[in-house]
């Protein structure tokens, strides 16, 4: 099972949604909410798998919703769902930390299409939360000196929190591998880069 939630202050349009969504996957078991506030008394209150939320709320907006999740919440899958495409706000969500940007429509086909985003997006965060524990579990073993392993499916690199210390200085366990290179001066970089696709080249 997993927890959604979905936060639309169109009342109408979020119990077409929610209905929509639930007679497509029996296994969504969706909250709703109408604003920001709410959606973060609801976070704080109930164990939630992933965020569905509108973009154009009356108060705050889902780009607010979104930095104060991942403030507070971390890597927890956020889906950012607008009226109308928008290169630039798609970007900007990407950029904040979204782990998509989807406009919104009705229909079975894309019920399906959200719910299989969705199952997507949990069930890749639960995978890196397992893999980050047993990094960090073998980095203890060797006085906890700090590790990263990365995920070429994604281009990402789960960081343990000892390298985190050292390294980053926003305490970003998950980065994109482009980002991580940034951590290092240009030097260290290229080394880096040259060691980490040696290792892959040898599948290692």
């Amino acid at each position: 099972e997993i927890n959604l939630l979905l936060v639309d202050d169109k009342g109408n349009f979020a119990k077409l949604l929610s209905n929509g969504l639930e007679k497509i996957d029996t296994e969504l078991n969706i909250h709703t909410t109408t604003t920001v506030e709410t959606a973060l008394n609801k976070l704080n209150t109930t164990p939630i798998d992933c965020v569905l939320a509108d973009h154009k709320m009356e108060t705050l907006t889902g780009m607010h919703l979104l930095r104060i999740i991942r403030e507070i919440h971390g890597e927890l899958p956020f889906i950012l769902y607008t009226s109308h495409g928008d290169e630039a706000l798609a970007s900007k969500a990407i950029s904040a930390g979204a782990t998509e940007y989807v406009t919104k429509n009705v229909g079975a086909e894309h019920y399906k299409y959200l719910t299989t985003l969705i199952h997507s997006a949990v069930e890749q965060h639960y995978k890196i939360q397992s893999r980050r524990q047993e990094l960090a579990q073998l980095t203890e073993a060797r006085g906890n000196t700090g590790g990263f392993e990365v995920d070429t499916t994604n281009d990402l690199v789960i960081i343990t929190r000892g390298a985190t210390d050292i390294l980053n200085p926003h305490n970003d366990e998950i980065l994109a591998l482009s980002e991580f290179y940034t951590l290092f001066n240009k030097e260290n970089t290229t080394t880096i880069k040259e060691t980490i696709n040696t290792v892959l080249e040898k599948e290692e």
